[in-house]
């Protein structure tokens, strides 16, 4: 943790522009040279280490969040491990993860990372690939995932 908190120190001390480089080089956007010295330090932050971004509405918290998650996607080495990034509504969900794709350029946020809501969160990632040993359920065709019931795709036993 000694080591971490060291790379942080370092971090902080990093002139603004410096920051913004460092940014630019990974990201290679425009908008990058537009953020505040704030923003540009919650990018760097370590992701393994606790953050709390708090500021008024229209300050740029979900496009510093968006720029976060590219930035630490393109840095990204493990192939079995990933980013969560979960949301209450399935809207700001939807924002941050085009926000996040925006800056990534040819890229987008797919499998092993994820920005969601926290129940598709759940189901994705802990329902879906496990619920059947749970449930018992059989599947068919060696397909053993539940699946949700749609409009129009359910069968007699639930009526309008």
């Amino acid at each position: 943790m000694k080591g971490v908190k060291v790379m942080y120190q370092q971090i902080l001390e990093i002139k603004p522009i410096n920051k913004l480089d460092l940014i630019y080089s990974v990201l290679n956007n425009e908008d990058i040279k537009r953020l505040s010295p704030e923003q540009a330090t919650f990018i760097l932050h370590p992701i393994n280490r606790d953050c709390f971004l708090s500021a008024c509405p229209g300050s740029g918290k979900t496009h510093s969040v968006g720029i976060k998650i590219a930035y630490e996607i393109q840095n990204w080495i493990s192939k079995i491990s990933g980013i969560a990034v979960l949301s209450f509504t399935k809207n700001a969900a939807e924002e941050i993860k085009n926000r996040a794709n925006r800056f990534l350029g040819n890229l987008n946020v797919s499998h092993p990372h994820f920005v969601g809501t926290i129940d598709s969160w759940l189901h994705s990632y802990i329902f879906h690939p496990f619920g059947s040993v749970v449930t018992r359920y059989k599947g068919a065709e060696g397909d053993v995932s539940h699946k949700l019931i749609q409009d129009g795709n359910h069968g007699t036993w639930l009526k309008n």
